[in-house]
């Protein structure tokens, strides 16, 4: 198995937009979280959701490869606590389209 070439952070620098801030009964607790890169060089990502203790230098967890248009939709009613996703910690690394993956310790 071929290991994926691993990049410091410097070079790849992720947004998520549409993280929400708080949960409670009348709302969807489902994310909607789209994944942007600085650099528009965004092919694939991978990501996991925990916690707020969740080790994101930790590569046990992570998804398979997501194609970078596509939206984080997990469901994270389960980390909710008082109407707030204090509890919940979402971590993304970036891969390229050169095939280069960003290092799990600079997780985003």
């Amino acid at each position: 198995m071929n290991r994926p070439k691993l990049a410091t952070k410097s070079s790849q620098l992720l947004t998520l937009s549409g993280v929400p801030t708080s949960i409670n009964a009348s709302s969807s607790s489902a994310l909607n979280i789209t994944v942007s890169s600085s650099d528009n060089d965004l092919a694939f990502y991978k990501y996991k959701v925990g916690s707020s203790t969740l080790d994101c230098a930790d590569s046990n967890g992570y998804s398979p490869q997501i194609t970078g248009s596509v939206a984080i939709t997990d469901d994270v009613a389960g980390f909710a606590s008082n109407s707030s996703v204090a509890n919940a910690k979402i971590c993304v690394v970036k891969i390229n389209s050169s095939g280069v993956q960003q290092s799990f310790s600079e997780a985003t």
